[in-house]
């Protein structure tokens, strides 16, 4: 098997999202800390081929193959190492994913069309640390993760039966850089990672203590705020006026079609502002 196209990735004592490493390359080397097989099975890549090697070039070395789902609950050598094989693998770039393919229920959703403005307002890179405060069904959640897939996301939900949601969609779209909080923002984010990226999709009336939560950790953090009611949005504006940032405003209005008889109607969604803030460049 040639070396030059795969992707080399380490366990051994450091975090790595390993899920994401696989989704994204069709051949992962990876050294071992931890046995990945359970991991990549619970997020649907358990038919994955594995390729394990124990203490190569010891007396007793082993090499065995075989799907992930396989040596799920096997106990590895520390001196390991394993080739993980995905020919469905897909690096693409997705934004806006279609609502359909979303596991949902009566949990509020942020649409696509209002999604991939949010997150291109975002610009979030590979590496980035992400919040998602009132996560709903997780759809803004999966595609953050999908972007910062050597990053972390934590989405913050507190309605328990949209938490379960957020996981199911997260395994899903096989994005384990997720950790799930379910408590009220901004009191639950106390140990959450200093946030490069910042989405507010449902502040339960915390909007003021959720930003300053997220700039105390960061001052240089991004952040995107959808809003539907006029109130909610003025509101928004005066805390970002009197915490001293700069903000951009925009509306979104979108529409989709919708059969009647022959023909093809246009049925609007509700607008929703979508503001853009960051601390004045003179903070440092």
């Amino acid at each position: 098997m040639s070396y030059e196209d795969i992707n080399t990735v380490s366990l051994h004592g450091r975090k790595c999202n390993i899920v994401s490493e696989v989704r994204t390359h069709e051949k992962n080397f990876v050294l071992l800390g931890e046995n990945p097989c359970r991991r990549l099975t619970e997020f649907n890549l358990g038919d994955t081929k594995v390729y394990i090697g124990e203490r190569l070039s010891y007396n007793d070395e082993r090499i065995f193959s075989g799907r992930a789902r396989d040596f799920s609950d096997k106990e590895l050598n520390p001196l390991s190492v394993m080739i993980i094989e995905n020919p469905n693998f897909s690096n693409a770039v997705r934004i806006g994913i279609n609502d359909d393919e979303f596991i949902r229920a009566d949990v509020p959703m942020t649409k696509s069309e209002v999604r991939s403005v949010s997150l291109s307002k975002l610009c979030i890179k590979e590496n980035d640390i992400c919040w998602d405060i009132g996560a709903g069904t997780g759809s803004v959640t999966v595609e953050m993760a999908l972007l910062c897939r050597r990053g972390t996301v934590y989405a913050v939900e507190k309605n328990g039966g949209a938490a379960e949601l957020i996981e199911e969609n997260c395994k899903k779209f096989m994005t384990d850089n997720v950790c799930i909080i379910r408590g009220n923002a901004p009191q639950c984010l106390s140990d959450a990672e200093a946030p490069s990226k910042v989405f507010i999709g449902g502040s339960s009336g915390n909007m003021r203590g959720i930003i300053e939560a997220a700039l105390a950790k960061n001052v240089n953090a991004r952040f995107v705020i959808n809003a539907i009611a006029l109130e909610t949005a003025l509101g928004t504006l005066n805390i970002l006026k009197e915490l001293n940032m700069d903000f951009e405003v925009s509306q979104i209005n979108a529409a989709r079609n919708k059969k009647a008889g022959g023909l093809n109607l246009m049925c609007g969604l509700n607008p929703v502002f979508v503001i853009t803030a960051k601390r004045k460049e003179s903070v440092t």
